[in-house]
């Protein structure tokens, strides 16, 4: 359109509402044909961001028209269909990468081609322990809140650690290290990162009770190596993805894990033993994996992000004698075996027993339990566990079992063993 640097340009009303949409909503726009005393056109406006990604001005493309207006609409819908479509794919990408890697993505003139490569990355999968029965028996507008708030936190925690989100499953998570972005510390970050994530857990469960609702635990597995990376799927629908078997054994690691732990494959601590603080080696057979494979319990890193894992909640207060008989059943592949194994418990603390067993379970063992309260005589509703520790003591399997998941009812009914004035009624 005529007119000086500076000068002021009268606007006409077609020109209003798209230029306001782009300042206030950030969005391309354009206007329908119009005219006014310098001929017939049609404009399109995109918007410029600053720094901070707000909107600090706007783009202007005119078009003049005499005759060829169809064809100029055309081309003025293609344009901002691209306009459109890059904002929505750096507004989305920037939900689960850092704002450098949405960017480095859109820059690059391959970053949305489909395709992959091969890289080393480190993944991290994270699982809820107890979350399905909240989710079942919970209110469904509570349970969806909890699960974005704790989503909402986790997320920014590996972004901020330089790592992807490949997808969440549920109230798992599934996140990359060292992928879009190349980065030679992608083990010490995901561990890094994993410390981090546990430690906000014990914030997330503070606001939780003081809310009246039940504490969350949180699984953590990291498994580093070679994997194919790169934008997955069709023209029409894709995403940034990584396939290979370092994701089935992270996977595999995570399953081994109780709350509150990171649990490291023998990869990822090879790269960060120098740092690591670690647990003595759970020798453990997984699926897919011929030899048996020794897992380190992550407690500290040293160096730059040098951090240390909050004492478990449950394995905080008392530890206490009780007896109560028992009965569980051995889970595997989701499935429970229909062969029992019948024991008695002979000490609780807050999340954790002890009891002797007819059967020797082997360490991480999934567990599906059932105790017997004498004093109340009732049975409880199903408990769930893993086993963490097992040895032979007087003629009998002596085994350490974390509780992954306990309804309410029965949470109260173990909370009054623990009251150290009376430990054997509840």
């Amino acid at each position: 359109m005529p007119g000086l640097p500076g000068e002021a340009y009268a606007l006409v009303p077609a020109l209003l509402d798209p230029i306001g949409r782009t300042f206030c909503e950030g969005i391309a726009s354009r206007t329908h044909v119009y005219s006014n005393e310098h001929g017939t056109w049609s404009t399109a406006f995109a918007p410029i961001r600053g720094a901070g990604g707000g909107v600090r001005a706007i783009l202007d493309v005119d078009y003049r028209s005499r005759d060829e207006v169809g064809h100029l609409t055309r081309a003025f819908n293609e344009m901002l269909e691209g306009l459109r479509q890059r904002d929505f794919i750096r507004d989305t990408l920037g939900r689960y990468v850092s704002p450098e890697v949405a960017r480095t993505l859109l820059e690059s003139p391959e970053g949305l081609s489909l395709g992959g490569e091969k890289r080393e990355v480190t993944i991290l999968m994270s699982d809820l322990r107890g979350y399905t029965r909240f989710a079942e028996e919970g209110d469904p507008a509570v349970v969806m809140q909890v699960l974005n708030g704790y989503l909402a936190r986790m997320t920014d925690i590996i972004i901020e650690h330089g790592g992807t989100i490949n997808e969440f499953i549920g109230d798992a998570i599934f996140a990359i290290f060292g992928a879009p972005l190349p980065h030679a510390d992608h083990a010490e970050r995901a561990a890094a990162c994993a410390i981090a994530m546990q430690c906000a857990m014990e914030e997330v469960n503070r606001l939780h009770v003081s809310r009246g609702l039940p504490r969350l635990e949180m699984g953590i597995g990291l498994n580093t190596g070679e994997a194919v990376v790169g934008n997955i799927g069709s023209e029409k629908r894709a995403k940034y993805g990584v396939v290979g078997s370092a994701v089935n054994l992270a996977a595999r690691v995570e399953g081994c894990t109780v709350g509150g732990q990171v649990l490291l494959s023998p990869y990822t601590y090879e790269r960060i033993r120098a740092i690591a603080e670690v647990g003595p080696p759970l020798p453990v057979e997984l699926k897919g994996v011929r030899e048996p494979l020794l897992l380190y319990e992550l407690r500290a890193l040293a160096g730059r992000d040098a951090r240390r894992l909050p004492q478990a909640a449950t394995d905080a207060g008392p530890d206490v004698p009780a007896v109560l008989p028992l009965v569980c059943w051995v889970i595997e592949d989701k499935a429970v075996r229909p062969d029992r194994v019948s024991g008695e418990v002979v000490r609780l603390s807050r999340g954790r027993l002890e009891a002797r067993l007819d059967r020797h379970l082997p360490p991480l063992t999934n567990v599906r339990l059932r105790l017997h309260y004498p004093a109340l005589a009732q049975d409880s509703a199903d408990l769930y566990g893993k086993v963490l520790t097992i040895g032979e003591q007087a003629g009998a399997w002596l085994a350490r079992i974390g509780l992954t998941s306990v309804d309410a009812a029965d949470q109260q009914i173990l909370e009054t063993f623990l009251k150290p004035a009376d430990p054997q009624r509840p």
